[in-house]
């Protein structure tokens, strides 16, 4: 199948979910763990962070990610802004969902 075959540009965005999914859960575990301040957590934030840029440059909306990262599990909204999503963008999210 040709890279730009429909089923190739749908699998695309999939890993790119799939690759926010695991760095969510990434930043995630050390947090319940109750080591917020893990010397891991900064470069879980930027692998996560970099991860939902990427996907956004690729045409996944923010409220799908928002979806995976909440079944992924980062517990709260400085996770959320850690991942990239300021209060300011989610307000907006919101907003736009009705």
């Amino acid at each position: 199948m040709a890279p730009g075959e429909p089923a190739a540009r749908l699998r695309h965005p999939a890993k790119l979910l799939d690759a926010v999914a695991v760095r969510g859960r990434a930043l995630a575990e050390p947090r319940r763990a109750g080591e917020e301040n893990s010397t891991v957590e900064p470069q879980t934030r930027i692998a996560l962070r970099q991860a939902v840029r990427d996907a956004w440059a690729e045409g996944v909306e923010h409220a799908v990610q928002l979806s995976v990262l909440a079944e992924a599990g980062p517990p709260d909204d400085a996770s959320l802004a850690a991942a990239g999503f300021e209060p300011v963008l989610l307000a907006a999210i919101d907003r736009g969902q009705g």
